[in-house]
């Protein structure tokens, strides 16, 4: 098996297994068993064996779970950081129109209010389910949304197929052979109707703002 280092490529090259034991044993009691019985079992096929056991992962009934690392609890904290801006600027959105009948006093006031207004749901649901100022292209805005939601779920499941445990040769043939997994996984023609949508909306939108110059 090759070793490769590019974090872009799965290593296929290791194997992650859990065994249960006896609770008085310790994690240099497993790692030097299994490390003897593997190793004379690899050595026969002709190749090399080396085991590591990690003594995180290693716990038994009565033990607490596994702490959670650094970055489970930033993408955590971030999470929630979002959920409560997107909280308070839906509440303020909804008050907004009764409190506030004067001009801004300053124009970063007016900046900051149009970030927090950013984040409002019911603004954002509003101006997704808005008809644009052109009917005409409501079917490029579809296209662009269809194509790049195929994309997302696409890249999704190629992230799934790449593990070690699936048989990449198996799919690598059924691409090759069907059009609904070709089309969902590979959509290297989704990807061409996302930008060209883009695009096209892009250059009417510049070409619209240069004209009133």
């Amino acid at each position: 098996v090759k070793v490769t280092l590019y974090p872009g490529v799965t290593r296929r090259d290791l194997f992650h297994w859990a065994v249960c034991v006896p609770a008085s044993c310790s994690v240099d009691d497993i790692q030097h068993s299994l490390s003897s019985t593997l190793k004379s079992v690899f050595k026969r096929h002709g190749l090399e064996a080396a085991v590591t056991v990690d003594p995180q992962y290693c716990h038994i009934a009565d033990n607490k779970e596994i702490p959670p690392t650094i970055g489970y609890i930033s993408v955590r904290v971030v999470i929630l950081l979002l959920l409560v801006v997107s909280g308070i600027a839906t509440v303020y959105d909804y008050v907004m129109p009764y409190y506030r009948d004067q001009k801004f006093e300053s124009a970063l006031a007016e900046v900051s209010e149009k970030m927090l207004l950013a984040f409002s749901v019911r603004r954002n649901i509003h101006e997704l389910t808005e008809k644009g100022v052109n009917p005409k292209l409501d079917v490029i805005n579809g296209g662009k949304v269809i194509s790049i939601a195929a994309i997302l779920f696409g890249h999704r499941i190629l992230y799934s197929h790449g593990l070690a445990l699936y048989n990449h040769q198996f799919w690598e043939e059924r691409l090759d052979s069907h059009f609904v997994d070709n089309a969902l996984l590979n959509a290297t023609h989704l990807v061409d109707v996302f930008f060209v949508c883009s695009g096209t909306l892009a250059y009417l939108g510049v070409h619209k703002a240069l004209d009133k110059r």
